[in-house]
Order: C-alpha cells, then sequence, then structure tokens
C-alpha cells in the first residue's frame, strides 16, 4: 500500500531530470522511512525484514543524509532477526563511536570559540548544531558540520573581525566564514538567516531585531556543565523555516535537518506555535511551511497537535522527491555545486529555480534578484 502511495504521489517524474524512481527504490526508500520512524519510537520494527544488499544501501542512505549516529539507536531498537548482519552492525556501531567522539571535540571547541567572542567583548547565540542537538534524546548522536553562531554586532565590525584571522574572506549578506583551525570553519552571523523575497525578508528582519534580546539571554547548560544561549523554540520554529527555503534553492535540505524540526516541534507548546506560525505568514513562508508538515506527517508520522499548519500534499510531495533526490544539503545530489565552475553553477541554479517555479514561485522569482542584490552588497563592504 505504501509503495503504490509513493510511486504515485511522490515520483511521478517531475524532477529536474524527469527522474522516475525503480520499484527497487521506491521499496528502500519505504524501509529507509520505516528504519527513521523506529529510531524515534514511532514503530517498533519492519512489516518484513530487509535483505542483505538492501542493509547495505540503507547504511549507505543513513550516511548519505548525515543519520548514521541517529539510525544506529533504531538497530538496537529492532528486534534481532530483524537486524543487519555482524559485520555491517560493527561498522555501523564503529561509525557511530566516531560520531559521539567526534560531537564531544566538536563541543569543546563551540565553547572555546564562543568564550574567544565573549572576551573580545561580544554577545554570541548559537546557531543549528550543537544548539539543535539539545532536543534530541541522544544529543551526541546527531552529526554536527561547522560551528555557527549569531554576533551581535554590525556586518562591517564581524567582517574586520573576520579578516583578522583570514584576510580577504567572501563575506555573504547573512554572515562571513573564520577559520576555527585546519578541518573546522566558524560561520559568523551578523543576520540569523535571509529570504530571497523583499517584503518577506525586510519583514524577518524585523522580526529578529524584535526577538533578538531573548534570543541572548536564553542559556542552556551543555553535558560538560557550560553554559551557552541558544535560540528559543519560537525562534528556530520560524529561523529553520528561513534556512530550508534558503537551502531548497541553493544546496537542498536533508533528513537531518527534519528531524531537527521534529524534535523541535515536540518541545513547542501552543502558544509557541500560534506566535511562530503568525510570524511565517507575515514574511510569507506558508507555502513551504505546509509543505514541511505533508513530509514530517507521512515520514516521521508526526501526530496532527503538533503541526504548525495543515499539511498540503502537493508541495510537500514535490519537497520529498527534492529530499530524496539531492542527500543532505545537496552533498549526494546531482547538482551538488562543488565540482562546477562559475558560469556553470550559476546556470544550474537558474534552471533549478525554474524547476522549484511552480511550486515555490515568488522565491524562484527572487533568488536571482536577490544574488544580485548580494553580489553589490559585498562589493559596497569591500570597503571595510
Amino acid at each position: 500500500m505504501f509503495c503504490n502511495f509513493v510511486s504515485q504521489k511522490l515520483f511521478c517524474g517531475h524532477h529536474r531530470q524527469f527522474l522516475i524512481y525503480s520499484r527497487t527504490q521506491i521499496m528502500l526508500h519505504h524501509l529507509f522511512f520505516t528504519l527513521l520512524q523506529v529510531s524515534i519510537g514511532k514503530k517498533e520494527a519492519f512489516a518484513e525484514p530487509p535483505t542483505a544488499e538492501q542493509w547495505t544501501c540503507l547504511y549507505r542512505l543513513a550516511v548519505e543524509q548525515s543519520l548514521v549516529g541517529v539510525l544506529y539507536g533504531a538497530l538496537e531498537r529492532l528486534p534481532e532477526q530483524q537486524r543487519p548482519d555482524k559485520a555491517l552492525t560493527r561498522k555501523w556501531f564503529a561509525d557511530t563511536n566516531a560520531i559521539e567522539r567526534k560531537y564531544v571535540q566538536l563541543e569543546n571547541v563551540t565553547v572555546a570559540v564562543v568564550r574567544r567572542f565573549e572576551a573580545d567583548g561580544y554577545r554570541v547565540c548559537l546557531l543549528k548544531g550543537i544548539g539543535n542537538s539539545i532536543f534530541y534524546p541522544q544529543p551526541r548522536l546527531r552529526q554536527c558540520g561547522d560551528v555557527d553562531v549569531w554576533v551581535d554586532a554590525s556586518p562591517a565590525e564581524m567582517i574586520r573581525y573576520a579578516h583578522r584571522y583570514r584576510p580577504g574572506t567572501k563575506a555573504l549578506y547573512h554572515n562571513v566564514e573564520m577559520p576555527v583551525n585546519s578541518q573546522l570553519e566558524v560561520d559568523i552571523h551578523y543576520r540569523p538567516s535571509h529570504l530571497y523575497t523583499p517584503l518577506g525578508n525586510y519583514r524577518l528582519q524585523r522580526i529578529f531585531k524584535e526577538w533578538k534580546e531573548e534570543q541572548f539571554m536564553h542559556q542552556v547548560q551543555l553535558a560538560d556543565g557550560s553554559s551557552l544561549a541558544v535560540p528559543t523554540v519560537k525562534f528556530n520554529l520560524l529561523y529553520l523555516l528561513c534556512h530550508f527555503n534558503q537551502h531548497l534553492f541553493n544546496e537542498g535540505i536533508g533528513f537531518r535537518q527534519l528531524m531537527d524540526y521534529y524534535y523541535i516541534l515536540l518541545r513547542a507548546s501552543d502558544e509557541e506555535r500560534r506566535v511562530a506560525m503568525r510570524a511565517v505568514k507575515e514574511v510569507g513562508l506558508e507555502r513551504i511551511t505546509r509543505a514541511l508538515m505533508y513530509v514530517l506527517q507521512v515520514v516521521f508520522l508526526l501526530d496532527p497537535p503538533y503541526l504548525l499548519v495543515e499539511p498540503d500534499e502537493q508541495s510537500g510531495s514535490f519537497l520529498l522527491n527534492e529530499i530524496l533526490a539531492t542527500g543532505n544539503f545537496g552533498q549526494f545530489g546531482e547538482d551538488a555545486e562543488k565540482k562546477r565552475n562559475k558560469v556553470e553553477r550559476n546556470w544550474k541554479r537558474l534552471a533549478h529555480n525554474f524547476h522549484l517555479m511552480p511550486v515555490f514561485t515568488a522565491d524562484a522569482l527572487s533568488e536571482p534578484l536577490f544574488r544580485v542584490y548580494q553580489w553589490v552588497w559585498r562589493q559596497w563592504m569591500k570597503r571595510y
């Protein structure tokens, strides 16, 4: 039943390359969704256990979606007869241990980065990453990337600050990168995020200013006893939607990011959901929110009381197809941009916008204009 539903509703050939999934791929996605549902306690077992070959594919999907650690928890929940063979289980276990060790290292680095900014006189709020992992039952199983911090300072001031450590590093409209060491970057946000539509972005920046003080005052304690400022649930409900919207047009969205949102929704009160949804409508993100609610309901089996808004099947099916096609933030998608030169990359982004236009029209039309605006803004900021 589920496979027929998926084949009819999700993979009907409207992907940018008219990608049509085979029955084998559809079954694999079904198994992956079930494994994900077991990891969050929504199911206890597979209807039919995967074959050894399917388990290898499931592991590869977990790697692509940056969910190796979280999904290892599902292996421990499954009946013994449904688990993968011992060799794959040992590999999965070793990778999960490595993720936990890396998490501890990143936690220490994050604290050191925040303390450096504070010593220099800046207020800091931790965004994404470890700030999202605190909502998980087992935070150390969440794979984190670079460190993202929102610093209470002007763009010009933070660009000068970053140039002290890496002269000439490129600044974007909302952040600038600064090296922590040879393997890790810190993204310094002077604006938490942005939207592509001019009016939506104007309203978003106004809301960020209104909510700013609460975020820098919202302290949580990490496992090592350190105290850091992280966004409130209300803020994250809006901020992460902006982040999804941004990456839908840029690098792609992954299931790890959707799992972040799933756990945050579980922690949100009715009032927090109401306030966040009012802001979502104000900035023009209702369409992608409805699509996201559909994906969370179909894949994560999110219960109706936790939904921000009524799901939309059409846009949600489209979004789910995009997620499956591009992996975690585009790292494994056919349109991964790292291998392209600038001309080819911009041409592909325009083609991608055209592909998204029927569903996300306003952003698809605005994104190229925003890129031009950002280029002009960046030239102006080079004075600093």
